[in-house]
């Protein structure tokens, strides 16, 4: 019961995630200069949140070589759909880049669950799959017609936070090879994203006329983001030891459908198209059957 309350809390914990994104788009905008900014500080805040209370409780491991490979791989995915969320958002809404991201991180990990962990296989969550797919279609096919930029960008997110699910599930319930602890991993997730996009920032300021972007005003939102996000992440690497990950990212998934969409329509003047209003109460619907 405790996994199950700690997965309801990381829902609202991913909603503050997503508020203090929209507010840092609204401060520094969504260049690319404005999302390597974003990702280098939020991984330098993250970095240390958790690296302080490790190293003050003792008894540490901190780094192993295959915790460090697979935090790098993280990595890498979550920055780049962090860093194209920029870009859906300035477009698109909020509940657009939501539905996209959630529904990723819960059907791949899901097939792969079935075929990978040979977990159990069931009608009722095959169905719930379709209408989840069936939902994504609705809100979107006008979109594909006029904007294919666009679709390009949810379909990467889509399939790169369902690869981030993976790998978390996967470092969570590795039994051979050496690894360190959910915290850990979370404290090495964030310190590897300062390094590759804190280097990427700096490429890419000296090679373009980018208005720069005045850390002050942004310190807080990103650091913000950077406690929420680590937390919520924390709290599902803990739930994935002993929840099966067909039913662990559904779980998730089905709060954060519906919630930052009513976040960014009250908070942010976001405003839902008949047909993402639908897809969302859909999703949220479906994610039911797979309890």
């Amino acid at each position: 019961m405790r996994d199950y309350l700690f997965l309801l809390f990381s829902v609202f914990l991913t909603t503050g995630d997503f508020a203090c994104n929209k507010l840092y788009q609204k401060k520094a905008g969504a260049s690319l200069v404005a999302g390597l900014l974003f990702n280098a500080m939020m991984g330098l805040f993250m970095g240390l949140i958790f690296l302080i209370p490790i190293l003050i409780k003792g008894n540490y491991v901190l780094c192993t070589p295959y915790s460090l490979a697979m935090a790098c791989i993280a990595t890498i995915l979550v920055s780049a759909y962090n860093t194209i969320g920029f870009k859906i958002m300035k477009s698109g809404s909020m509940a657009l880049y939501t539905m996209f991201l959630m529904t990723g991180g819960m059907l791949v990990p899901y097939v792969w669950g079935l075929f990978y962990l040979d977990e159990e296989f069931s009608l009722i969550r095959t169905a719930g799959l379709l209408m989840i797919m069936f939902a994504v279609f609705l809100a979107n096919y006008e979109k594909q017609k006029t904007n294919k930029k666009q679709v390009l960008w949810c379909l990467l997110v889509f399939f790169f936070d369902g690869i981030v699910s993976i790998v978390s599930k996967s470092h969570q319930i590795e039994a051979v090879r050496p690894h360190v602890s959910a915290a850990e991993f979370v404290m090495l997730s964030g310190l590897c994203r300062f390094v590759l996009m804190g280097t990427l920032y700096l490429i890419v300021t000296k090679k373009t006329k980018s208005k720069p972007v005045k850390v002050r005003s942004v310190t807080g939102v990103v650091l913000g983001s950077a406690a929420t996000s680590g937390l919520s992440y924390l709290l599902v690497l803990l739930g994935a030891k002993s929840i099966p990950v067909t039913v662990l990212y559904p779980l998730v998934t089905g709060g954060c459908m519906v919630i930052p969409a009513l976040v960014g329509v009250a908070f942010f003047k976001d405003k839902l198209t008949p047909r993402v209003a639908v897809s969302v109460a859909i999703c949220f619907a479906a994610t039911f059957m797979f309890l």
